[in-house]
């Protein structure tokens, strides 16, 4: 074999190793992310005198008729405005939870006073709306 020859197989060599560990750097790199995506999507669970504490009836600071009614149901934890819609309510933590399937998207914060009870919560939908527990 010529020193020509040995010097081609060499780069060659040498390029499709580098090929083949880029392509094993980019399908790490993948699966890293797609696992840390996943990570960040996972609900967190709640604990249940939590969620005990959550459920109740709230009125609207801005229109007293209006009510809604938080409670669980089947294993979910619904929010129903009354004689209006009823959604469920995805955990992001203890005290603030996505309303799904609601447009423009909501988020609900539940707020407690000094003693630890809940006393009302705040929705974020565009702007804010304060229910205070009754």
């Amino acid at each position: 074999m010529s020193y020509r020859t040995q010097a081609a197989t060499s780069v060659a060599t040498l390029s499709i190793k580098k090929v083949l560990s880029f392509l094993v750097f980019v399908a790490c790199t993948t699966t890293l992310l797609a696992q840390s995506d996943k990570k960040s999507k996972e609900i967190p669970a709640i604990d249940k005198k939590v969620l005990e504490s959550i459920e109740g009836k709230y009125q609207m600071t801005a229109k007293p008729g209006r009510y809604a009614i938080i409670k669980e149901l089947e294993g979910k934890l619904i929010m129903e405005v009354v004689n209006e819609w009823r959604a469920e309510l995805s955990a992001n933590s203890e005290s603030n939870f996505t309303i799904k399937n609601v447009k423009p998207d909501a988020t609900i914060e539940f707020v407690k006073n000094n003693s630890g009870r809940v006393t009302k919560f705040i929705v974020d939908q565009k702007g804010l709306t304060e229910w205070v527990k009754i």
